[in-house]
């Protein structure tokens, strides 16, 4: 985080195939799992004002790899910062 308290990291899920995000608290050293699922999330990376964090998905669909964020205390949903649905990519409106 901007402010140096936490980390966003990129761990392997349990099964292996996929990495979910995780944060750590560096006072508390402790784990809290943000976003866990099928797909690969990788790249996890906190907003200048430490609100949010950004990541990437790579989902292996014919939607192709999206980024991803939601506010960093989890108060929301993830939604869709930007998809590539091709080789000519276009941001999302």
């Amino acid at each position: 985080s901007p402010d140096g308290s936490r980390l966003a990291l990129e761990i392997p899920s349990e099964e292996g195939a996929a990495g979910d995000v995780w944060l750590f608290d560096l006072r508390r050293r402790t784990f809290d799992r943000f976003v866990q699922g099928t797909q690969a999330y990788v790249t996890p990376l906190w907003s200048a004002d430490g609100q949010r964090i950004v990541w990437a998905e790579q989902a292996y669909t014919e939607v192709g790899s999206l980024i991803r964020w939601a506010p960093a205390d989890g108060s929301e949903e993830p939604s869709v910062l930007y998809s590539s649905v091709s080789e000519q990519s276009e941001p999302l409106d």
